[in-house]
């Protein structure tokens, strides 16, 4: 079975992250593919699935609410994706 796994994050920055990649373990194990799907971030893991992980909300690399930009446009792309996302619903269909 194929398994879509999705998380903002695709680095271990903490328990949901240590989480989410002991799931992948047990299932891959168990003879199941996982896809993930992220955002892109030069701290990700590799993976062949990359290509289609979306842009951060706040830019390149700014994953963590600390990082965020606080520009029009910034809160802008939060707004909209709040209520929907068109550019995940595109890449999750591409994969």
């Amino acid at each position: 079975m194929r398994v879509l796994l999705a998380n903002y994050r695709y680095f271990v920055s903490g328990g949901p992250e240590k989480y989410m990649f002991a799931v992948t373990d047990m299932l891959e194990r168990a003879g199941h593919e996982v896809v993930p799907f992220s955002v892109r971030c030069s701290s990700n893991r590799e993976t062949p699935w990359s290509k289609y992980f979306v842009e951060p909300i706040a830019g390149d690399d700014e994953v963590y609410f600390r990082d965020h930009s606080w520009s029009l446009g910034a809160i802008t792309k939060d707004l909209q994706r709040a209520s929907y996302a068109r550019a995940v619903r595109a890449s999750v269909s591409r994969s």
